[in-house]
């Protein structure tokens, strides 16, 4: 289950669109974002992932930053396959809760309730960060999708809840 609590990301694009329901339309949107985290929010996709994409640093490339900053000393900080670069990991959660906070007026958050969380990307950074690139399909009001369209090429403040993962399977 990923959590984010009022992290900063970027709004890439708002894409509006109509959903059947049955014969009655609803409003739709497709919200693309880009987060950055530390490599620790793998765990929230798998146990193995983040020992997979990182190691620990070697005398020869260890930054004394990396192991103040994360208070262990067995902190993943090196991709161990720079090669890799960016992936896509199927992941799927719904019923998601988002906000996007207001940056003065809390009264003026945008809530999403019922969102998908889903197109999940994922770029390994030197020093024990990742970028991860995901998609919300949600149904905001219409006053809150004019809202959220203002807010495209934008920085906004995330939360994020999901109760439910659901991983594709393999057979």
């Amino acid at each position: 289950m990923l959590e984010l609590t009022e992290k900063d990301c970027r709004l890439s694009s708002a894409n509006p669109r109509a959903e059947l329901h049955g014969e009655d339309t609803e409003l739709a949107c497709d919200l693309h974002l880009i987060v950055i985290l530390p490599n620790t929010s793998l765990d929230s996709f798998s146990k193995s992932l983040r020992k997979t994409l990182f190691r620990k640093a070697t005398k020869a490339d260890a930054d004394m930053v990396d192991e103040a900053e994360s208070g262990d000393s067995e902190y993943l900080s090196e991709i161990r396959y720079p090669e890799l670069g960016t992936f896509s990991w199927e992941y799927e959660m719904e019923d998601c809760e988002a906000i996007i906070h207001h940056p003065i007026k809390e009264d003026e958050n945008i809530n999403l309730e019922g969102c998908k969380f889903n197109k999940l990307k994922i770029k390994p950074m030197s020093g024990g960060s990742v970028t991860l690139w995901f998609r919300l399909i949600c149904h905001p009001s219409t006053e809150n999708m004019g809202r959220l369209c203002e807010l495209i090429q934008s920085d906004v403040t995330l939360s994020l809840s999901c109760p439910s993962p659901k991983q594709k399977s393999l057979d």
